[in-house]
């Protein structure tokens, strides 16, 4: 005779009473390194085309970092929300240094980065409100599924 029951025994991984923990998506450390690849590669693309953070960068931004939000494990979930403004300002600087032509001074060589933050600074906070906004939309929808998943007792 075993000490347990089959209705209440030890859970294992492979138990249909009790599911395993999911951790799904990857963690912030490995996405928000990766929305900064995808925008730095935008933006190199957007300056060689265009000679300027436009549009391109702007879009491709935007949908990283949205990505980003939708797709991290929920417990790196809040590290991503605030990750665009560090994204978009690391971005911008690494394009800004690599394609700006060479001389001048430290002085020029901030004012030529701080250039396309101050200026597209209306992209950077809408990326960060929408990211936001998608963040606390899955957190809630998430706590609301689990709440109902749960067997009352």
């Amino acid at each position: 005779m075993t000490a347990s029951s089959p209705t209440k025994g030890p859970s294992t991984p492979d138990s249909p009473s009790e599911p395993a923990p999911r951790r799904r998506g990857p963690s912030a450390l490995v996405i928000t390194p990766a929305a900064l690849v995808v925008s730095v590669g935008a933006g190199a693309l957007d300056m060689r085309l265009n000679h300027t953070l436009g549009v391109l960068f702007a879009t491709v931004f935007i949908v990283a970092c949205l990505s980003a939000a939708l797709t991290v494990r929920r417990g790196s979930l809040i590290e991503v929300m605030l990750a665009p403004p560090m994204v978009f300002v690391v971005a911008a600087g690494i394009d800004v240094l690599l394609f700006r032509q060479p001389g001048g001074g430290t002085t020029l060589t901030v004012l030529a980065v701080a250039q396309p933050v101050v200026t597209h600074f209306p992209v950077m906070i809408g990326a960060t409100a929408l990211t936001l906004l998608a963040g606390i939309v899955r957190l809630v929808l998430q706590r609301h599924s689990a709440g109902h998943g749960q067997a009352l007792t």
